[in-house]
């Protein structure tokens, strides 16, 4: 498994609803490709971004748990390193009983 890549993201006011969410620099990428310039934030809201003079506004808090999430998520090649084996039962186990049913 390949390791968690870095997300970079930028909060941008949207005047849709007034807040700051949190937009990958990807789908900022993506927004202008299209001329449409509707980026869709981390929460899944589509943000319709304000003039870059206004205030920030109050920050998304569907935005904000996604972040805190995705900090607490450990490295999955860590995680693997530590799984604890299990021991295998043979196969002839666990079709005895099918033998015996008969």
């Amino acid at each position: 498994m390949a390791a968690l890549t870095r997300l970079y993201y930028a909060w941008t006011l949207s005047c849709a609803d007034g807040q700051d969410h949190a937009v990958a620099d990807e789908e900022f990428l993506r927004a202008h490709r299209e001329g449409s310039g509707l980026s869709e934030a981390l929460c899944g809201h589509r943000v319709v971004p304000g003039p870059l003079a206004f205030p920030p506004g109050p920050r998304c808090q569907w935005c904000l748990r996604y972040l805190r999430a995705r900090a607490t998520m450990s490295d999955p090649d860590l995680r693997m390193r530590h799984r604890r084996r299990r021991r295998r039962v043979p196969l002839r186990r666990l079709f005895a009983r099918c033998r015996r049913t008969r």
